[in-house]
């Protein structure tokens, strides 16, 4: 839900607001820096996904076939940023 409503936000179709991304998955990928969480404790496993998270990014934005938009949610999603070299970051959402 946070996803289209940052989207709305930006001026983006407010279509799908029950939350289904379904229609997104064969063309996009939705990552969290931190996979897991302990319930009730936002980022509280940030610390073992940061690396991932990062080599993930670098290594789709240097493999990548075909033109790669980046939405990056969140100010942790942001402080990635630096990591995108060949991807087009389309915007940064706060």
């Amino acid at each position: 839900m946070n996803i289209y409503k940052e989207l709305v936000t930006e001026g983006f179709s407010g279509d799908g607001r029950d939350g289904d991304l379904c229609a997104w998955t064969s063309h996009t990928l939705l990552l969290n820096m931190a996979l897991t969480v302990v319930k009730g404790e936002a980022g509280s496993h940030s610390c073992l996904w940061n690396d991932f998270s990062q080599e993930l990014i670098k290594y789709i934005d240097e493999k990548r076939d075909n033109t790669v938009v980046w939405f990056l949610l969140g100010n942790e999603a942001q402080s990635v940023a630096s990591h995108i070299r060949y991807g087009k970051i389309e915007r940064a959402l706060t």
